[in-house]
C-alpha cells in the first residue's frame, strides 16, 4: 500500500514528459492550421499545466522538491506555464501572433521534462532499496513483537488473578458500607419508605415513622397500598404495580416530585410530596420513595394566595372609595368656588374681600390635593397616554417660566432658563412634559428662599431622526440628605420634619413625576447636597419632526378663550346650589339658559326644544346623566344631535370613558373653572370673534412720574384679575389695593423691630400677599426681604428696606392710579 503513492508519482513524472511533448505537437499545429487548432492546443496546455501543478502539491512527490537538481527543473516548468497562461488564454488573435515565440520557448526548455523524469526513475530505484532493507527490519521486529506479546498475556494472566482476589475483599467492604448507607437513611428528614416488586415495605426508616405515626417493625412486609395509601387510591396502585414493566411507561417513577394525598396511622389524611425512583438489587426490582409532608407549605401557600386576594379587594375597595370621595368632595367644592367667583362680581368691603380670597385660596389647595390623588390613581391604572404634539422645548420651557415666576417671587427667588445645543420641532406627549417640569419647578421654588432656581435644557441629536431632550431643574435651596434622597420619589413623602412644615403640599408631586417620566420612557436623574441645593431632571429622546406653522387666528385662540355670548343651553342638575351657580355663570355671560332637576326631566326637556349644548351631571335621582345621554341621542327629540357634556365630580378614567362611550362630547369635572367652561363654549359657539368688541390694549401708558413701570408692574398679572374681575369692578378693586397699601405702609414705617416687630412683621406680610396679587412685583420682592430681616432679627437691614419700601411704593402706588384713574 506505501508503494501506492510512489507508483502514482513516478507515472506524474513520465505523462509530463509526454504532456510536453503533446503540447510541442499542438503548437506546431496551430502554425499550420490556423485558428481551427487552437482548442486542441489549449487543452494539452492545461493538462501540462495540471501535470505540473499536481507534482507541486502531491505530499507524495515531495523527494523530487528535495533535490535541488529535480526542483530547479521543476521550476523552469512551472515559470513557463505561468508566463505563458495569460497568452493561451488571451485573445485568439494575439496568441496566433506570439505562436512563433512560444515555441521557440519550448525548444529551449525541451530538456527540461526528460531530465526531470529520468531523475525521478533514479529516486525510485534508490528507494526501492531502502525499502527492502527496512523489510527485513520489519520482521525482526515481529518476532520480537511476539515474544513480548507471549509475556505480555502470562502477566495479564497473575494480574488478572490478583484482581478478583481484590474484588472479593472489596465486595466484603461493599457490604460493609451497605450497612452503612442503611443507617444513614434511617437518619434522613425525610421519610424514605423501600417497596419490592411485589408492594411490600422492606425499608421504613425513622423519619417515615415520624410522619404516618408508625412503627417500622409493624409495617415491614406490609403492603404499601394497605398502610400509607387513602383507601380510594389502594385499588389503583395495585393495578398500577401489578402491570408496571418499566419507568419509561410509568406516570410516577423518576418523574420527580409529585404532589399526592396519604393518610396518617389516626386516620386523617394529609398532603405529601414524593420522589420515586427504581432500582435493583439482589432479590429483584424495589422502589425507594422519599416522602416529604408539605401540610404546612400548603397552608403557607393558602395564606399567600388569600392575602394577595384581600391585597386585591382593598386595591378594589380603594379605587371605589376614591371615585366615590372625589364625586362626594368635588360636588361642596363646586359649589364654594363658583360662589366665591359670583361674590366677585358684587361690590365687597376690604375685610369681605379678604376673606373671599383666603376662601378661594384654601378651596384651590384642597382641589390640587384632590387632583393629585387621582392623578396618582389614574397613573396606576394604566391611564398615563396622553395625545402626542409637535412642540419645541424652548416654548414649553418659557411657557413654564412664565407661569411659575410669581410664585418665585413670593420666595423672593429668580427663575432663570438655560437652554444648549440643537433646536428641533419634536414629537411628543406635550402635556405630560409639562406636568412633570411643572412639578419639579414648584418643588425647587418652594424649599428655595432667596435663592435661585434654574431650568436647564441640553439637546443632543442621537441620529437624524431623534432628539435626545435632557431638562434638568437645579436650586439653591434647603438640600436633601442622602438617607432622605433614596425615598424622595415615594408617594405621602416629604424630605422634613413633620412637625416643622415648611412648604405646602402632600408629598405626591415626585410620586407623580416618577410615574410619568417612566410611562414615556425617560430617565430620572437627581443629586442634592444638604443645605447647598438640588438637581432634578429627566432625559427622553424623541423623533424629530419637520416645524409646523400655526395660523395666526390659531395662534391667537391660544392666548385664551373669549367667552361666547347667545348660546341655548341646557343645564341638567339636581343638586339646587349648583344648577344655581352654573346658571349664574351662563346668564352672566349672556347665554339663554333652561333648566332640569333630573335626567328624566332632562330627557323630556331636550326632545321638546333644540339646544347649542346640553351641561349633564351624572349622579341623579330617577334617572342618572349616562342612562339620559343615551337616551337623548337614540330618541327622535329635537336635540339629538346636540353636543352633550359630562358636569361631574366623578373623575377616574374608566368613569370618563364610560361618559365617552354613551355619546358625551367631553367631560367637565366639578369644581367648575370660568376658563374650561368657556373653554367648552367656545368650541360650540358658530359667532365670528372678529366680529365682538375689542377689548382696549392692557399696556398703559407711562404716566408722568411713573418713568419706568415695567420693574413695578406685572401686566400679565394685571391682565388676568382684569379678567376675573371686569374692567369696572378692577377699578374699585385697585382703589381698594392702594387704600389698604397707605394704611399698611403706614404701618410698616410707624414701626421698628426695636418697638414693634409682630406689627412690622405683619403688616409686611399682609401687604406682600396683596402686591402678588396685583402685580407689584418690585414691591413685594422688597416686602419679602424686609420681612425676612424680621424673621432674622437685623435691625440695620430692616431699617434699609423700609425706607426703600417707601420710595417704591410711592411709584407703585402713582402707576396703578395713572392706569386706573386717570386714564
Amino acid at each position: 500500500m506505501r508503494e501506492v503513492p510512489e507508483d502514482n508519482a513516478q507515472w506524474n513524472l513520465s505523462q509530463i514528459e509526454v504532456a510536453f511533448l503533446k503540447l510541442r505537437i499542438a503548437a506546431d499545429n496551430v502554425l499550420l492550421q490556423g485558428e481551427s487548432a487552437l482548442p486542441e492546443f489549449r487543452k494539452w496546455f492545461d493538462i501540462h499545466y495540471s501535470r505540473i501543478e499536481l507534482v507541486s502539491t502531491s505530499a507524495d512527490a515531495m523527494e523530487i522538491h528535495q533535490n535541488p537538481q529535480l526542483h530547479h527543473l521543476h521550476e523552469l516548468l512551472r515559470k513557463f506555464n505561468r508566463e505563458k497562461v495569460v497568452l493561451v488564454d488571451g485573445p485568439d488573435n494575439l496568441l496566433l501572433a506570439n505562436m512563433p515565440d512560444f515555441i521557440a520557448d519550448m525548444q529551449q526548455l525541451a530538456f527540461a521534462p526528460r531530465e526531470l523524469s529520468v531523475g525521478g526513475v533514479e529516486l525510485k530505484s534508490a528507494r526501492s532499496d531502502a525499502k527492502r532493507n527496512e523489510i527485513v527490519k520489519i520482521l525482526q521486529t515481529i518476532a520480537l513483537v511476539s515474544t513480548l506479546v507471549m509475556v505480555s498475556l502470562i502477566a495479564a494472566f497473575v494480574f488478572v488473578w490478583l484482581q478478583r482476589r481484590r474484588l472479593n475483599m472489596q465486595s466484603a467492604e461493599i457490604r460493609k458500607a451497605g450497612k452503612f448507607h442503611e443507617t444513614i437513611l434511617r437518619a434522613s428528614l425525610d421519610a424514605i419508605v423501600v417497596v419490592d416488586g411485589s408492594g411490600k415495605i422492606t425499608d421504613f426508616n425513622g423519619s417515615a415513622e415520624k410522619v404516618f405515626g408508625l412503627n417500622r417493625a409493624d409495617v415491614i412486609g406490609n403492603s404499601l397500598s394497605q398502610t400509607i395509601l387513602p383507601e380510594r387510591f389502594r385499588s389503583a396502585h395495585e393495578s398500577g404495580m401489578a402491570h408496571y414493566t418499566s419507568a419509561e411507561e410509568s406516570n410516577i417513577v423518576d418523574e420527580g416530585r409529585l404532589e399526592l394525598v396519604a393518610v396518617h396511622a389516626d386516620g386523617h389524611e394529609f398532603p405529601v410530596e414524593v420522589s420515586i425512583s427504581e432500582a435493583h438489587s439482589d432479590d429483584g426490582r424495589i422502589f425507594v420513595s422519599y416522602i416529604r409532608d408539605i401540610t404546612q407549605e400548603k397552608q403557607n401557600k393558602e395564606d399567600l394566595q388569600a392575602a394577595r386576594d384581600q391585597a386585591l379587594d382593598a386595591y378594589r375597595e380603594k379605587s371605589r372609595f376614591l371615585a366615590v370621595m372625589s364625586h362626594e368632595m368635588r360636588t361642596p367644592l363646586n359649589g364654594i368656588i363658583s360662589s366665591l367667583h359670583l361674590l366677585r362680581d358684587d361690590p365687597l368691603s376690604e375685610r369681605q374681600e379678604r376673606f373671599v380670597n383666603l376662601a378661594d385660596h384654601s378651596s384651590n389647595v384642597l382641589l390640587n390635593h384632590i387632583n393629585d390623588v387621582l392623578t396618582i390613581e389614574r397613573l396606576d391604572s394604566g391611564e398615563t397616554k396622553s395625545a402626542k404634539q409637535v412642540f419645541l422645548a424652548r416654548d414649553i420651557a418659557q411657557g413654564l417660566i412664565e407661569v411659575m415666576r410669581p410664585l418665585a417671587d413670593e420666595q423672593n427667588t429668580s427663575l432663570l432658563l438655560d437652554i444648549e445645543g440643537e433646536e428641533a420641532f419634536v414629537l411628543g406627549e406635550q402635556r405630560q412634559i409639562e406636568q412633570v417640569l411643572t412639578n419639579l419647578l414648584s418643588n425647587a421654588i418652594k424649599f428655595t428662599a432667596s435663592g435661585e432656581v434654574t431650568l436647564g435644557i441640553t439637546s443632543e441629536r442621537v441620529n437624524l431622526n431623534e432628539l435626545k431632550l435632557d431638562f434638568s431643574i437645579s436650586d439653591t435651596g434647603i438640600g436633601i440628605s442622602e438617607e432622605d434622597l433614596q425615598t424622595v420619589f415615594d408617594d405621602f413623602v416629604t424630605a422634613e420634619s413633620p412637625y416643622e412644615r415648611t412648604a405646602k403640599g402632600t408629598g405626591l408631586g415626585l410620586g407623580i413625576v416618577r410615574r410619568l417620566v417612566e410611562s414615556m420612557g425617560g430617565e430620572l436623574h437627581f443629586d442634592s447636597i444638604l443645605g447647598e441645593g438640588s438637581i432634578f431632571g429627566f432625559s427622553i429622546t424623541l423623533p424629530i419632526k419637520d416645524e409646523v406653522a400655526q395660523p395666526r387666528d390659531q395662534a391667537a385662540a391660544e392666548d385664551g378663550p373669549s367667552a361666547p355670548t347667545g348660546l341655548k343651553i341646557l343645564v341638567v342638575e339636581d343638586n339646587p346650589i349648583n344648577r344655581e351657580l352654573l346658571g349664574a355663570m351662563l346668564e352672566r355671560d349672556g347665554h339663554v339658559v333652561s333648566f332640569a332637576t333630573d335626567g328624566f326631566e332632562g330627557v323630556h326637556v331636550a326632545s321638546k326644544n333644540v339646544f347649542d349644548v346640553i351641561l349633564m351631571d351624572i349622579s341623579m335621582p330617577n334617572m342618572n346623566g349616562i342612562k339620559a345621554t343615551t337616551t337623548i341621542k337614540s330618541s327622535q327629540g329635537l336635540s339629538r344631535n346636540t353636543p352633550i357634556y359630562a358636569v361631574t365630580a366623578h373623575a377616574m378614567p374608566a368613569e370618563i370613558a364610560e361618559f365617552e362611550k354613551a355619546g358625551m362630547e367631553g367631560c367637565l369635572l366639578k369644581p367648575i373653572r370660568v376658563e374650561k367652561l368657556r373653554a367648552i363654549l367656545s368650541e360650540i359657539s358658530q359667532d365670528d370673534p372678529a366680529d365682538a368688541p375689542s377689548e382696549p390694549p392692557m399696556a398703559p401708558p407711562n404716566p408722568t412720574g411713573a418713568t419706568d413701570i415695567a420693574p413695578l408692574l406685572s401686566p400679565d398679572q394685571l391682565r388676568k384679575m382684569r379678567e376675573v374681575f371686569g374692567p369696572e369692578a378692577m377699578i374699585d378693586k385697585v382703589q381698594a389695593f392702594l387704600k389698604e397699601g397707605d394704611l399698611l405702609i403706614g404701618a410698616i414705617l410707624n414701626n421698628t423691630l426695636g418697638q414693634d416687630r409682630e406689627t412690622l412683621q405683619s403688616s409686611t406680610h399682609k401687604l406682600s400677599g396683596s402686591c402678588a396679587m396685583f402685580g407689584a412685583t418690585l414691591l413685594r420682592q422688597t416686602l419679602t426681604a424686609l420681612e425676612t430681616a424680621c424673621k432674622e432679627g437685623n435691625e440695620e437691614a430692616a431699617a434699609a428696606l423700609q425706607e426703600k419700601a417707601r420710595e417704591e411704593w410711592k411709584r407703585t402706588r402713582t402707576a396703578l392710579d395713572a392706569i386706573y384713574t386717570q386714564g
